[in-house]
């Protein structure tokens, strides 16, 4: 039963459209209502969609955090990062997150290899921005730095 309760609750509603309509819509971005429950407004869901550019390269990045703000009221902070892509439309999306480095303020993230396309789309003078987080808080932001 409880498994039960569990896919009801991951149910959100659905929404159809075409590709056609998407890249179609003002700016590829489109928005449609989720039905699917009687009796319920589910909300909507928005769609974007942008050209992928034909690069293949691929990046290794690690980082590293030093003195970083306490941010946990018992012991010290268990933060991570995570990356978002710039798209076309000025909107942002998450394109990588890092694993959480417990219990540090001195966090060494482990190195990882990103394609160019998911962090960029090629475009070598976009700007994409990455957020350190703690975990007891996602929320709260120990900085926000602009990656060029």
């Amino acid at each position: 039963m409880l498994l039960m309760l569990f896919h009801v609750q991951d149910f959100l509603g659905q929404a159809f459209c075409t590709l056609g309509e998407i890249v179609g819509s003002l700016r590829s971005r489109l928005e449609k209502p989720l039905i699917g429950i009687p009796g319920k407004k589910c909300g909507s869901i928005i769609i974007r969609a942008e050209e992928l550019s034909n690069c293949r390269e691929s990046v290794m990045l690690q980082f590293c955090g030093n003195k970083l703000d306490k941010k946990d009221f018992f012991g010290k902070s268990d933060p991570f990062l995570v990356f978002y892509r710039s798209n076309e439309d000025g909107s942002y999306t998450i394109c990588h997150k890092t694993e959480v480095v417990k219990n540090t303020l001195d966090p060494v993230w482990q190195a990882f290899k990103i394609p160019v396309r998911a962090l960029c789309n090629g475009d070598y003078d976009r700007y994409n921005t990455a957020l350190s987080r703690n975990l007891a808080n996602p929320q709260e932001l120990f900085t926000d730095n602009w990656v060029d």
